[in-house]
């Protein structure tokens, strides 16, 4: 398996969600507030320099993560003989061959209730789920009995390229929907 096969199906999604959003920027933005206003405001020398230097490490800890969610993205593929699934710059890429898979459906699941909210998440009936917004998904059934829910904006296409990737005479098309090329 190699990363020049040709792709059935291809999903990008991204953390994107406002509220998401407003948890990680809120904080860095009043962080660094304070820190402009102690600079800009405040006379030389009445601001001890610790304070400063903890607004700045603070600044920059928090730009990190926002910049690092900003890049997150799960991106799911379905290839010739297995789907990959891979947590940008989170997880490396997880290759899952068809003869691992008993079946798949389509399904509605509740993130919070059901895995505690998105990223790569354990349930409590023991599956795992790589989800990033959303309720609905593909839920895989392994034939070692464990189960994989993987959270999709287009779960229904999703399903449909493993129909077409698991047939014998299987094509790939020569470009798949929301495909953002090579």
């Amino acid at each position: 398996m190699n990363d020049n096969e040709q792709v059935f199906f291809r999903e990008e999604q991204s953390f994107r969600q406002r509220w998401v959003w407003a948890i990680v920027l809120l904080p860095l933005l009043s962080v660094t507030s304070a820190l402009v206003w102690l600079v800009l405001f405040k006379p030389p020398g009445s601001v001890p320099p610790q304070l400063l230097r903890s607004l700045d490490a603070i600044s920059l800890v928090l730009l990190a993560i926002a910049l690092w969610l900003y890049k997150l993205r799960l991106v799911t593929e379905v290839r010739a003989g297995c789907l990959v699934l891979h947590f940008q710059w989170l997880w490396r890429r997880r290759w899952i061959p068809f003869t691992d898979i008993q079946s798949y459906n389509v399904v509605t699941y509740r993130p919070i209730a059901e895995y505690g909210g998105w990223g790569i998440r354990y349930g409590a009936a023991g599956d795992k789920a790589y989800n990033v917004s959303g309720t609905r998904g593909v839920r895989l059934h392994f034939t070692n009995g464990g189960r994989l829910l993987i959270g999709s904006e287009r779960p229904e296409e999703l399903a449909r390229a493993l129909d077409l990737a698991l047939r014998a005479d299987a094509t790939p098309p020569i470009r798949a929907h929301g495909w953002s090329g090579e």
